[in-house]
């Protein structure tokens, strides 16, 4: 069972470290999500709105980083302007993350009654997984038939 398990890992040790590496990325944008979020929020009467612009700083954060050290070699060589389409890809799925966010945050809040902590945790766990695959399958892809593509 063990060897099994390890066989497993050794397999998959690419996927593994890249997800690692994602979510180690994500935990720094997180940070500063939350950090602007708290700041932000006895600032406006609806929590949705600090959530929102607390995303927003989060995604800027977390695309400088995923992209120059967690999807580095699908970029690698690239410039600014080379660089501008999949920004453009990134973008949509943190605006995907940011609406999901937003929605979350403010049904979990004005119609549920949650506290504005917990309902910030419930939309980012779920922006989290989501967001991750939209930007493994479509952002960051690698072409079919290439070395990464089977790693």
């Amino acid at each position: 069972m063990i060897e099994r398990l390890a066989e497993q890992v050794r397999r998959h040790a690419g996927l593994i470290a890249e997800a690692s590496g994602y979510l180690a990325v994500s935990v720094v944008a997180l940070c500063i999500d939350f950090g602007i979020y708290w700041l932000l929020l006895g600032l406006f009467a609806k929590a949705f709105v600090p959530a929102a612009l607390g995303y927003a700083c989060g995604l800027v954060v977390h695309y400088l980083l995923a992209s120059r050290l967690v999807f580095k070699a699908r970029l690698k060589g690239r410039g600014i302007t080379a660089e501008t389409p999949t920004f453009a890809k990134y973008a949509g799925t943190g605006l995907a993350g940011l609406a999901m966010t937003a929605a979350i945050v403010g049904f979990a809040t004005e119609i549920l009654g949650w506290s504005a902590f917990t309902a910030k945790v419930l939309a980012t766990g779920f922006a989290f997984v989501a967001v991750y695959l939209m930007q493994r399958y479509a952002v960051f892809a690698v072409p079919a038939g290439t070395a990464a593509a089977r790693a």
